[in-house]
């Protein structure tokens, strides 16, 4: 059955705002292994695919990359994520300095260290197939060197612009992600106040579905929107949690299918197929 749009009382629960989760605690089973800085997650589905855990005080200069689905267990409330490896384990994975980029390099030697299959050789992001004895990079050395095209850092593109289709509207500023797939499906933008003497500004929710391309050289994201349905749209109060009738005002206000509906009705198509 098709969902009808109504929201249920365990939706919001499953929407979280990413700048959250930083400092989070990651655990194994001998220590503390440190804390989380941010996401990488890639361009195409807007999957994360990484999270950049800094353990400063015992691998100081490197950041370890874990993938969400290698997480044994997530605690939200403490907050705390498990991981299944040792500090041993962790401390021989593939050396990934602080500053650096994250190369394909980077992510095929971590990929065969840890027998895991890489995500851009699956057909699907939750796919079980046999770790690979080897994994052939369609790269040539100088791009295997360099920053990964189609991997983003959320901490890179805070303070990214956002384009309109009519002109600039504001900055990327945090990110919601569901907890279920670690899919990021909203962007948080704060709007440019007309007057430049005002601090306070308002904040808004754009699905990433929306986005037709982001450019790392111009730090900037391209939506497919109007710019004075941007700035109107209804305003997001990171206090408040997500709940699914805040997301049929966002897609209504829009016009837009809503992702959570079998054939993604808009309201008008909904109250047609409803009276039919």
């Amino acid at each position: 059955m098709a969902d009808s749009g109504m929201p249920r009382e365990d939706e919001a629960l499953r929407l979280r705002s990413v700048g959250s989760l930083a400092e989070y605690t990651v655990v194994s089973g001998d220590g503390d292994i440190g804390t989380v800085r941010e996401f990488y997650f890639d361009d195409d589905i807007w999957a994360i695919r990484y999270l950049a855990v800094y353990a400063d005080i015992w691998l100081p200069g490197r950041k370890l990359l874990i993938s969400p689905l290698a997480l044994k267990s997530t605690d939200w409330e403490l907050p705390k994520l498990t991981v299944p490896f040792t500090k041993a384990e962790l401390k021989a994975t593939p050396v990934i300095g602080l500053d650096g980029p994250v190369t394909r390099r980077h992510q095929i030697d971590m990929y065969l260290y840890y027998g895991w299959l890489p995500y851009w050789l699956e057909e699907e992001y939750y796919d079980v197939s046999p770790p690979p004895r080897q994994v052939e990079s369609k790269q040539s050395p100088d791009e295997e060197k360099a920053a990964d095209p189609h991997l983003f850092g959320t901490s890179e593109m805070i303070e990214f612009r956002i384009e309109a289709l009519d002109g600039d509207v504001g900055h990327i500023e945090d990110f919601i992600m569901d907890e279920d797939d670690w899919v990021i499906h909203y962007l948080v933008v704060a709007l440019d106040d007309p007057n430049p003497e005002v601090e306070s500004h308002k904040s808004v929710l754009i699905s990433t579905e929306w986005v037709q391309k982001i450019v790392r050289s111009e730090e900037r994201v391209y939506v497919d929107l109007d710019r004075e349905r941007v700035m109107s749209s209804p305003e997001y109060d990171p206090a408040l949690p997500i709940s699914r009738e805040f997301e049929l005002e966002i897609y209504d206000h829009y016009g837009r299918p809503r992702y959570w509906v079998e054939g993604g009705d808009t309201e008008e198509e909904e109250d047609m197929r409803f009276l039919s």
